[in-house]
């Protein structure tokens, strides 16, 4: 059948040709063989332009009219209206093989998958293909299309072995240290996939796995070069959608060191928080915190947040330089950041929702100051204040981002 409608096509498509032909020759020749020769061709062509109108009508028809079993179709009702179809949802032994489509805004079933939060799109188009999703009852071996309206109320499920495979899938947690980067590293940058090795393990771990050789360990939430803290690595697709989601519903917490020169005022802070654009777009809102000041030589604390590596919480006497940063590695870094003359030093926490290139950079560089370090606290209910510099940890059972 499908070779019989090319051959047909093919030579409606040859009418227009011949046509043209047929003038030209006319006009040159004015009668003769060759003229009722392409005449002839001509009314061969109509004729089968015809019967290709005549045998695709009838497979329209036949479409609509339905399959065999259970099958799906349009009632005469919806084609008054002037509904068309498009395909035929069949059932054949509990498995459903194609869709019914119509004006009706659908939405194909792996997106259907992911809003649902059972896994990645792409993660669903596979599963699919292994017949592991099932939608009302039935398994689904192709990935179909569902109305938008009723998207929401079906039911759609993984089936157990899908199951087991989301379960097994590993994500690791890493507080990564400056100079390395998340991916895409330039010549002669270390690439912070190769800290996840054994020996550099979170000491307070026993697990057996080796994420540097595992598959498909994707970089979620990334961080430059000349930032630290943490990162993570996932095999998850629904992870690595939440992260890399702008504007989603996880927050990224940070802590930045600033310097500036002269005096600095309180409006920039306001202006932090709302009123800022990178590459032409508007940046979300996001929550902007002053810790602690050092203008003219005067320090003046706004906050006590420290903490010490074991994760307890901040004790007097144990800054350096004035700051009380996340973790003794942020001390140590203290006293390298020495600021000019002239210039005044802080300590800000920000909280966005958004993780653009060098987003905090850029912000405060248009506020007019200068970002000396950057350093990420907490991804969502995730913190890495007990994770050692360099450290790597897998994200347990009983965490969750949000």
């Amino acid at each position: 059948m499908r070779r019989h409608c090319s051959m047909l096509l093919r030579g409606a498509s040859f009418q227009r040709a011949s046509g043209s032909l047929l003038d030209a020759d006319a006009r040159d020749r004015k009668g003769g063989l060759v003229d009722v020769q392409l005449r002839e061709f001509a009314s061969a062509a109509v004729a089968v332009s015809r019967e290709v109108r005549r045998l695709l009508e009838g497979r329209r028809r036949k479409s609509g009219a339905g399959g065999d079993g259970d099958a799906t179709s349009v009632s005469s009702q919806g084609e008054s209206k002037g509904v068309r179809s498009t395909g035929v949802g069949l059932f054949q032994g509990g498995v459903k093989t194609a869709s019914t489509q119509s004006d009706v805004e659908h939405v194909k079933l792996s997106k259907v998958c992911a809003e649902k939060g059972l896994c990645s799109a792409r993660e669903a188009e596979d599963f699919i293909d292994l017949g592991l999703v099932s939608l009302d009852g039935g398994t689904v071996r192709r990935n179909v299309l569902v109305p938008r309206i009723d998207s929401s109320a079906a039911s759609v499920a993984l089936l157990p072995r899908a199951q087991r495979i989301q379960a097994s899938k590993m994500t690791v947690l890493l507080n990564k240290p400056l100079y390395y980067a998340s991916c895409d590293a330039k010549q002669g940058q270390p690439l912070a996939r190769h800290l996840l090795k054994r020996e550099h393990r979170d000491p307070g771990m026993t697990t057996r796995e080796d994420p540097g050789r595992a598959k498909k360990l994707h970089v979620c939430g990334k961080l430059d070069v000349l930032s630290s803290g943490l990162l993570v690595f996932s095999q998850d697709g629904r992870i690595a959608t939440l992260l890399n989601d702008a504007g989603g519903p996880i927050e990224f917490e940070y802590e930045v060191l600033f310097s500036f020169v002269g005096t600095f005022r309180s409006e920039v802070l306001s202006l932090l928080c709302h009123g800022l654009s990178l590459d032409g777009e508007d940046l979300l809102p996001c929550e902007v915190e002053l810790l602690e000041l050092h203008q003219g030589g005067e320090h003046r604390e706004a906050r006590e947040v420290g903490r010490d590596s074991s994760g307890e919480g901040g004790k007097e006497g144990e800054r350096k330089g004035g700051f009380s940063f996340a973790g003794a590695e942020w001390r140590e870094t203290v006293s390298t950041v020495g600021a000019g003359e002239g210039e005044g030093q802080g300590l800000l926490r920000v909280v966005t929702r958004e993780n653009r290139r060098d987003q905090l950079r850029r912000m405060l560089g248009l506020a007019g100051l200068e970002a000396r370090r950057v350093h990420r606290k907490r991804i969502g209910q995730i913190e890495c204040e007990t994770l050692p510099m360099g450290k790597w940890r897998l994200l347990r059972p009983d965490e969750t981002f949000l």
